[in-house]
């Protein structure tokens, strides 16, 4: 292989990444690739964008690292007003860290923290769903929904009660959407009770799903009930945005598009479109204020880097001067015009949803049994690779089967397409006729 790094599969020849232009990444022997998902869904205003590297190359002449044992820095407070200019007056800190695993492992231990300080010593569970994924930590892959990912690492994990997806393609109830009682919602209650409630101390969900069941999002009426129940049962709301966050779906924080507000969330990915690794943990005032004299007890090495925050604030600017979460919504109702007609006119397409720039295509044998394709087959691997084939880059989410209060629910294979923000219209139209040309061809094969 000619190199030492210790890739994500020791088997594959990878192609070495040399430039990034736009939405376009080319390898070291000049082939492009039309990135249409953001690497990961990260990656949200471009590659090589002048804008953010000349802010942050301004904040490396100042100060690039000091440890927030000793410092803060003026990027982390510009950062933090940043976020909370678009909050409501009761979130009021914001805690800066390296990636999505670790703002939501930051996120469980101050829910555990906070209740354990103000009284509830018992209060540790953080239910989370089925078919959910929030991270690669031990801490919060044992709170994931997702059997594939958590297998080999089953006796490391703590286990941690789940609660029913919010998939209504599947419901594993069988209602259909807007007609139903919530009963995916009032299982988190099922499962308070069965715990008890001075045992649990917080839920969470993403707002939009990523990796586990692409682009399946809650409702308005699903996440009112939720917040219900947290009331209720004094249990905390987090809301995983590191993907879904920072304009993904068309406004700053998917949260908004369901009308709920969190205890806690969490950002990362297009917080800094990449540029450095950062996320945030964001918090109501009254969880802040809860912790005994002030100290959290956690931290990482790189909490609060300032260069890397310095991008994060070159993102906020470079969104609001070039109006782009309006872009994300026109183009995200062009995005799901084409693909809606795709799933009419093809008998494999049985699923397009979510909102914005973050598209889920779900795949089926049988689109009136919504009967998947085999397993075995490897459907979302062989669209994948023949997308690659034909120059583009799409996300491929994990596929599993759960057992829902005594109901199995199968996925069928499914994949994102999350373009950059500052994609245009006809890069758009081209992500969308490859992405259908590739599909077409895996199919005429099988």
């Amino acid at each position: 292989m000619g190199h030492h790094v210790f890739t994500r599969d020791l088997t594959k020849d990878y192609p070495v990444a040399s430039y990034g232009e736009g939405i376009y990444v080319i390898d070291d022997k000049g082939r492009e690739i039309l990135d249409a998902c953001g690497g990961v869904v990260a990656v949200s205003l471009g590659y090589n964008n002048r804008y953010i590297k000349n802010r942050m190359k301004s904040q490396i002449d100042k100060l690039c690292f000091t440890h927030t044992g000793a410092f803060i820095n003026k990027p982390i407070i510009d950062l933090s007003d940043n976020i909370m200019s678009h909050l409501t007056s009761e979130f009021g800190k914001a805690y800066f860290v390296s990636g999505g695993s670790e703002a939501n492992e930051t996120a469980i231990k101050l829910a555990r923290q906070y209740w354990h300080d103000t009284g509830h010593k018992k209060k540790s569970k953080i239910v989370s769903r089925m078919m959910s994924y929030h991270g690669n930590s031990l801490g919060v892959l044992a709170v994931s929904g997702n059997p594939e990912r958590q297998k080999l690492y089953a006796p490391m994990l703590k286990k941690q009660p789940k609660a029913a997806p919010h998939y209504c393609y599947r419901c594993p109830y069988g209602k259909s959407e807007g007609n139903c009682s919530l009963e995916c919602a009032n299982s988190l209650e099922k499962i308070i009770q069965k715990e008890g409630k001075e045992k649990v101390a917080a839920f969470i969900a993403e707002p939009v799903v990523g990796a586990s069941c692409c682009g399946a999002e809650g409702s308005k009426e699903y996440f009112k009930r939720i917040r219900q129940i947290c009331d209720e049962n004094d249990v905390l709301l987090i809301l995983d945005e590191v993907m879904s966050g920072m304009g993904r779906t068309g406004r700053w924080f998917a949260s908004e598009n369901y009308a709920v507000i969190p205890d806690i969330f969490t950002l990362g990915k297009g917080i800094s479109s990449s540029y450095m690794p950062l996320a945030a943990m964001v918090c109501k005032d009254k969880i802040a204020e809860g912790i005994k004299d002030g100290t959290f007890i956690h931290g990482f090495t790189y909490s609060g880097h300032a260069l890397a925050a310095e991008g994060g604030n070159a993102v906020f600017d470079y969104i609001d001067k070039e109006n782009l979460l309006v872009k994300v919504g026109y183009g995200g109702a062009h995005l799901f015009k084409r693909l809606e007609e795709m799933k009419d006119k093809y008998s494999f397409i049985g699923d397009v949803r979510g909102p914005g720039y973050m598209a889920g295509i779900e795949f089926v044998k049988n689109k009136k049994t919504k009967e998947p394709f085999p397993e075995e087959l490897k459907l979302t691997a062989k669209i994948k690779a023949e997308c690659w084939k034909n120059g583009m880059l799409i996300f491929a989410g994990t596929r599993m089967k759960v057992n829902v209060e005594g109901n199995e629910v199968e996925q069928g294979d499914h994949v994102m397409l999350a373009p950059h923000f500052t994609t245009t219209q006809s890069e758009l139209d081209t992500i969308l006729d490859t992405f259908e040309t590739s599909v077409k061809n895996v199919m005429e094969k099988i």
